[in-house]
């Protein structure tokens, strides 16, 4: 299965492209990966250098693609961290084209917009986001902050029942990952994951892990590889709520042993069995 993933790429450390690119062909798929931006390391580390990449380079990308006749080849496209806002034009020309060339191809939108701790991207980026990008998607994979803020909400979602009324919000009624949920009086000291679809939602609560982890157990990088080993799960035409909670074990196991090692970046690399057998089963319940 071949996958055409915009995101973003650094030279240490596993966000992005960094991370998503290695779990996918870890589990068997054909990665494309075109770097929005180009990294020395993710900012959240205090410093960063590198640069977005041109719009012009995102289109030529696909342009090469074409002309050797690959794009029906494309099975999904993945989006993820956007530089600037002019590259909004080329994700949607690269989707609509893919998709003209294979319309069964998924596209799946993982909306990088910024966490807890603030935002990552400019307003501007936010608005292509949620106007050109979201009403193209199959699914949607923001964290409770981001969905908030594609929202215009003043505040994120604080429970279940408002995560899944903000999802349908969403134009076109996409499938929506809202990752990162806290619903304290229904899950004390765990965090949530929600499934909402247009007409059902689910919800996977695990432990809240992360005090040791330098950070404070700010995973960056924890969603894009969540979006990927669930992109995965999807092209190996599993159910999806089986997709995703296998997707949640593998998440947690590596996030767990990134917080025992007190390590700066995900241990990706030394956990990559944890991709294909997760040791932690986690359950899938109505939301």
């Amino acid at each position: 299965m071949a996958v055409l993933s915009f995101h973003s790429q650094v030279v240490r450390g596993h966000v992005g492209n960094s991370a998503a690119q290695f779990a996918l062909q870890r589990l068997g798929h054909s990665v494309w990966g075109v770097p929005t931006v180009l990294y020395s390391n993710h900012p959240g580390h205090g410093s960063h250098k590198g640069a977005a990449q041109p719009v012009g380079t995102l289109i030529d990308m696909v342009d090469g693609l074409e002309e050797n006749g690959w794009l029906p080849k494309v099975n999904a496209i993945l989006t993820g961290y956007i530089g600037e806002d002019e590259q909004i034009d080329a994700l949607v020309d690269a989707v609509d084209r893919v998709k003209a060339a294979n319309p069964d191809a998924l596209y799946i939108c993982d909306p990088v917009i910024g966490d807890a701790s603030g935002p990552y991207i400019d307003a501007n980026i936010v608005e292509g986001i949620m106007d050109d990008l979201i009403p193209r998607a199959d699914y949607v994979t923001p964290n409770r902050y981001e969905l908030a803020t594609m929202l215009d909400h003043d505040e994120a979602p604080a429970t279940i029942g408002d995560g899944v009324a903000a999802a349908r919000l969403l134009p076109n009624n996409p499938i929506t990952i809202v990752t990162s949920m806290e619903d304290t009086a229904r899950f004390p000291g765990q965090i949530q994951t929600l499934l909402v679809k247009p007409k059902e939602a689910y919800v996977i609560a695990t432990q809240k892990i992360g005090a040791g982890t330098e950070g404070g157990g700010d995973f960056k990088g924890a969603g894009d590889l969540l979006t990927a080993l669930l992109l995965s799960g999807l092209l190996k035409r599993r159910p999806l709520e089986q997709a995703l909670a296998q997707a949640s074990g593998s998440l947690f196991d590596i996030l767990q042993a990134t917080d025992r090692a007190n390590a700066d970046e995900l241990l990706l690399i030394a956990n990559q069995e944890r991709l294909i057998n997760p040791l932690t089963t986690v359950a899938i319940g109505k939301a």
